[in-house]
């Protein structure tokens, strides 16, 4: 995570983190996601074997790296109206 932060940036690194997080907190099967270091997460499912646990950990896998991220151009607009602005090609 740290290549990623160095070419994209903190900021970015860190909506990628809540997007993860986000994902990981839909987890299926009774886990629980929880967040314990910088860019590191466990699901935990209390009193499962890992067979029971396994098919909603693919799942929960698979719908992070499916997920298609597009990063923004560096030099997008800070706020709405120059946004709109831009977009109406108004100066």
């Amino acid at each position: 995570f740290k290549k990623f932060n160095d070419t994209h940036g903190h900021d970015v690194g860190d909506q990628v983190l809540r997007l993860v997080a986000s994902k990981l907190s839909k987890v299926t099967g009774g886990g629980r996601a929880y967040r314990y270091g910088g860019e590191e997460f466990a699901l935990v499912f209390a009193g499962q074997t890992l067979e029971e646990c396994m098919p909603h950990l693919e799942s929960v896998r698979d719908a992070i790296a499916v997920y298609n991220i597009q990063l923004r151009n560096q030099d997008r607009p800070n706020d709405d109206q120059q946004g709109r602005q831009r977009r109406s090609g108004a100066k």
